[in-house]
């Protein structure tokens, strides 16, 4: 399909925009049709890709050799790529299939028989992580749980089918892609399961096979092929011992740093524990796994160094440490550099990550000391006394002496475990201290049955510190002798309807079973989203995960079921005097500053089968094709600036000098008469070779067609090398350049002078002595980097900075800009670029070369470099898709049906169609 319709347009004259309407709108559309059951291999999408890169090249008249990174990346017009297309496709049809009613049994046993199949105790989405790439034999949902690892996706779900008898799976351990299935199939013979089967009891040491043969139901064979492979990668000595870190750390501190496994050296750490008065630091040295009482830490000793504690308070006191002399805290059995005085032994869990400063005067604290400076004296970044309440405080937490919150305590203990609020509140809400003010919330309205609720969200696009983005408030407000009211924080996915959502749900978790609730909000939004996923939980499952934050919807309709409660909405205006109303946005304003966000625990929605969460934090509770696509896009963004021709963009972009949202927006800026024409897709194609570095320079073309082009040096000055780099700087083009750009300077303050509708009397200084045009008003002075990137059809963010002070609108400021951008585009084009391409005309003719001679260059075979072939693998191949005909299974026919996107999309009209043909 894919060889046939390039072949029919190759010749035809089309423009890049007709090229991306048939790549995006039809032949991706089929691929995605055509493959809904399989997982296509990378190495047989990239064919495809390839396919597709080369007609997309040809109609913007690029090189052969522009990035990938150029041509699927959303900065640019691009065209969508197949593997990318299929991950958001399965990605979506997964998790859709899972929460629907009608197959999310398939899906639970589909897991369930992976798990099986690869000896997994528990869900095997770690097992599947551990894999560069799928194998053949891995099926679509197991080819899915492999990439999702290169995007940071990891899945939460309701279910879990776990196998008692030990904590570690060995599958983990054995992936030779060569023998897995040998290996699994040996240990599930023999009854193994978890690796605690095959260790001592200490965790230490692999246990010799002919004790582990004892306990084995099948004691018959040799020594399998596993064994062998887990003492020769898990083992480091002839004993057996161990070099893999099985033991974990049981609580866990947020609020401290620990060291990574192995410690690098040259690291100060700070240590409390049971054997030790006060607190010790310490520069890490190194780490041991031999110890019994689990991995330790060796640590040369450092002290205080004594100063003058009269000359300021304890937390202005510089915190200075030296190198200890030596004493009681000595471990004398160490073996290492013997010029090391003192040496601790201390445990992992007790160790905290501290910093020191670097590149320091120590002369500047001499009047703290008495005696001469020592040069190995360190500054540490912060006072002894934080240090020694963040130790102190990370020792209760790791002993379990943490002080009981009493009110939280006090709350919770009137708790009625038979209490559905209770048991709503509890399994719902993860933040124990909002748990405890709900639950005290829900007790005082038990005896009522009918509530006016008002509630709001804010948003702040830019919070402040110790401020989250969003933050929601609600009140009760018929309840005469009862002032009812609550406010929290939320975090990820920002937006005002989402915290408006919020609010609700925490609302309504609190309220008796069978009550009557009428809320009153000032978001349409949620009114309308309440009615659209109250329609399509069970009628479209598909369309029901398309809405914004389906794991907050369908939480409410848990809840709503769960009590028997009656939900009406009401619709009143935004800040129009109403009282419970600005009450509540005033308690949503002030929710943002609370300590702790609101956590919803998905894992206890019961139709939220699975979910996909970014980064082990975000849930995607959105559209998940849009947001996968999202992060797809980010990575190619990430990967277009880490390419090696593009560094100095990267360092741009670290500086905040380029306004990427505009310069997207210019890349596809089509300022001709005609909606497509020829003379567009060029403009497009020459933007693009601009701001990639990859202008037909002599340098790539010597690259390229080395026996054409013999010599690279400057036509203009004939000093450097042509480059993409050196145009913008040659010496002969200055003068032009500099010239363009006072002319580009008039041109602006014309285009300000007229539009512009914000009272401003320095338009021509915010031009003219801008960074980007600021230089060429002295001869002797460089050009910029500003310059530079607008010549390379970059928007600066000084120049979209000059433009936005003189309007009050953000829409009339792009609108303006984007006029100038253009003609800045036109100028650099026809005096600066021409200026080069009549030099390059008169080295064609003297070099006796035309258009036609690039050609034939390409044609000649003798001239093509010679790359083995290599045998296309085409991985696992589904024989669902094959043909129906050949399927006398029902119930396998029968689930291909539903797990079908038009089935999704559709409902139980197309199963009971199906149904009577069967």
């Amino acid at each position: 399909m894919v060889n046939y319709v390039s072949f029919l347009i190759r010749r035809k004259k089309l423009t890049h925009d007709h090229v991306i309407y048939v790549i995006n709108k039809v032949i991706i559309p089929r691929i995605e049709y055509l493959s809904q059951h399989i997982f296509l291999p990378s190495s047989y999408c990239a064919k495809l890709n390839s396919k597709l890169r080369s007609l997309f090249k040809s109609s913007l008249q690029l090189p052969r050799n522009t990035y990938n990174s150029i041509i699927h990346s959303r900065i640019y017009p691009h065209i969508v790529n197949v593997f990318d297309n299929q991950l958001k496709a399965q990605a979506s049809l997964f998790v859709a299939q899972a929460n629907c009613p009608h197959t999310s049994n398939f899906i639970k046993f589909l897991m369930l028989l992976t798990q099986f199949h690869y000896n997994l105790p528990f869900n095997g989405y770690d097992f599947f992580a551990l894999f560069d790439s799928p194998l053949k034999n891995f099926t679509r949902l197991e080819c899915l749980f492999v990439f999702y690892r290169y995007y940071n996706i990891s899945i939460s779900t309701n279910f879990n089918f776990k196998a008692k008898g030990g904590t570690i799976p060995i599958s983990h351990y054995i992936i030779d892609p060569k023998y897995l299935q040998n290996h699994i199939r040996s240990l599930r013979s023999k009854g193994i399961m978890f690796l605690d089967q095959v260790i001592t009891p200490d965790s230490a040491y692999l246990a010799d096979y002919k004790d582990i043969k004892i306990s084995l139901s099948n004691k018959h064979g040799r020594t399998p092929r596993w064994y062998n492979f887990l003492k020769t990668h898990l083992t480091t000595t002839n004993n057996n011992h161990l070099n893999i870190e099985l033991n974990h750390q049981i609580v866990q501190n947020p609020l401290v740093e620990r060291f990574p496994s192995p410690l690098p050296s040259e690291e100060i750490i700070k240590h409390k524990g049971p054997n030790v008065i006060g607190e010790v630091y310490g520069r890490a040295l190194n780490t041991t796994n031999y110890s019994p009482e689990g991995p330790m830490l060796m640590a040369e000793h450092w002290i205080k160094v004594p100063i003058n504690s009269s000359l300021a308070t304890p937390r202005s006191r510089p915190n200075l440490i030296q190198p200890c002399p030596g004493c009681k805290l000595h471990y004398t059995y160490y073996i290492g550099d013997n010029r090391i005085n003192c040496i601790l032994k201390i445990p992992y869990p007790r160790i905290i990550k501290i910093y020191a400063c670097q590149k320091i005067n120590l002369n500047q604290f001499s009047s703290w000391i008495s005696g001469p400076i020592n040069t190995n004296i360190k500054v540490m970044k912060r006072n002894h006394e934080h240090y020694k309440l963040l130790s102190y405080n990370d020792h209760l937490i790791r002993y379990n002496l943490i002080p009981p919150n009493t009110t939280l305590m006090d709350s919770l203990a009137n708790a009625i475990p038979t209490n559905k609020n209770y048991q709503l509140i509890t399994s719902l809400i993860k933040d124990r201290t909002i748990q405890a003010d709900l639950w005290h919330l829900a007790l005082q309205n038990q005896s009522f049955t009918q509530f006016d609720l008002h509630t709001d969200g804010s948003y702040n696009r830019s919070p402040r510190e110790n401020e989250f983005h969003m933050g929601y408030g609600w009140h009760i407000s018929n309840l005469d002798n009862y002032d009812l009211f609550y406010m929290g924080a939320n975090e990820h996915l920002p937006s005002s309807t989402k915290a408006e959502i919020m609010a609700v749900l925490t609302a309504l978790i609190i309220f008796p079973s069978n009550s009557s609730i009428t809320i009153s909000l000032d978001s349409q939004a949620v009114i309308d989203s309440f009615e659209k996923s109250s329609r399509l939980r069970y009628l479209s499952p598909r369309r029901f995960n398309k809405i914004n934050y389906t794991s907050l919807w369908s939480t409410i309709h848990h809840i709503i079921a769960k009590l028997y409660l009656s939900v009406s909405f009401q619709k009143i205006r935004a800040h129009s005097f109403n009282t419970h109303n600005d009450r509540a946005d005033e308690l949503a304003n002030a929710g943002r500053f609370k300590s702790t966000p609101t956590a919803i625990n998905i894992g206890h929605i019961p139709s939220q089968t699975i979910s996909l969460t970014w980064n082990e934090e975000v849930t995607l509770d959105k559209d998940i094709r849009n947001y996968m696509g999202k992060i797809i896009d980010y990575r190619w963004i990430d990967n277009h600036l880490q390419h090696q021709q593009l560094t100095d963009i990267l360092v741009y972009t670290r500086r905040n000098m380029i306004n990427w949202t505009l310069t997207a927006k210019f890349s596809s800026l089509n300022t001709r008469n005609e909606t497509t024409c020829g003379t567009y897709s060029k403009d497009i194609g020459w933007k693009i070779k601009a701001s990639t570095n990859t202008l037909p320079t002599l340098d790539i073309l010597k690259r390229n067609f080395p026996d054409l082009i013999k010599d690279s040096k400057c036509m203009l000055c004939n000093i450097e090398n042509e480059t993409n780099e050196h145009l913008w700087k040659c010496p002969s083009l200055m003068p032009t350049i500099r010239s363009t750009f006072r002319e580009l300077a008039n041109i602006a303050q014309d285009i300000l002078n007229k539009d512009a509708n914000k009272i401003n009397y320095c338009i021509t200084s915010a031009i003219k002595y801008s960074n980007t045009f600021r230089w060429s008003l002295d001869d002797d002075t460089e050009i910029t980097d500003n310059a530079i990137l607008l010549l390379r059809c970059y928007v600066p963010q000084d120049l979209y900075k000059s433009f936005r002070s003189c309007f009050n609108s953000q829409k009339l400021t792009i609108r303006c800009l984007m006029k100038f951008m253009d003609i800045s585009f036109r100028l650099t084009k026809q005096k600066i670029w021409k200026s080069r391409s009549q030099e390059w005309k008169k080295r064609k003719d003297l070099l006796g070369i035309n258009k036609k001679s690039f050609k034939l260059y390409r044609r000649d075979r003798s001239r093509r470099n010679t790359r083995p072939r290599v045998r296309p693998d085409f991985g696992y191949v589904c024989p669902h898709t094959i043909s129906l005909r050949n399927y006398f299974n029902r119930a396998d026919l029968l689930f291909i049906i539903l797990a079908s996107s038009n089935f999704l999309h559709s409902g139980l009209k197309l199963l009971l169609k199906n149904l009577i043909k069967l």
